[in-house]
């Protein structure tokens, strides 16, 4: 769950920034408007995710100890934790400058290794 953090934050491959800019118009709106805005919404512990459901990329949260690794066709690509042993101790009550910083760390290239590793092929014992 941690690989998608480093020292330092990696670029985009040019197939996964290919990926992104068809989920939304820009990767700056990606972090801007959508993923971050999910994460300050979230209220209380839990974490927000970018995942791929189905083909499909969703930004979703998840509650406490939830997680979409049980959910059927959802695969995690990217995963920001919001409990507050994740940032109080660098950011105290400063959520918004935590998540801002986040995105310094990301390692994209553990994002792209997963998304390349969905089976598309797979189907779900249960429906």
């Amino acid at each position: 769950m941690w690989f998608e953090i480093s020292l330092s934050s990696s670029r985009l491959s040019h197939s996964l920034h290919s990926i992104v800019d068809s989920f939304v118009r820009s990767l700056s709106s990606l972090v801007a408007k959508q993923f971050s805005q999910f994460a300050m919404a979230l209220q209380g512990s839990g974490y927000t995710w970018l995942v791929d459901n189905e083909g499909q990329w969703e930004i979703m949260n998840t509650y406490n100890t939830q997680s979409p690794l049980s959910m059927p066709g959802i695969t995690p690509l990217l995963v920001l934790d919001l409990w507050e042993h994740a940032y109080h101790g660098d950011y105290e009550d400063r959520r918004a400058e935590y998540i801002e910083n986040w995105w310094k760390v990301v390692n994209w290239n553990f994002v792209e290794d997963q998304f390349l590793k969905i089976d598309r092929t797979h189907r779900p014992l249960y429906e």
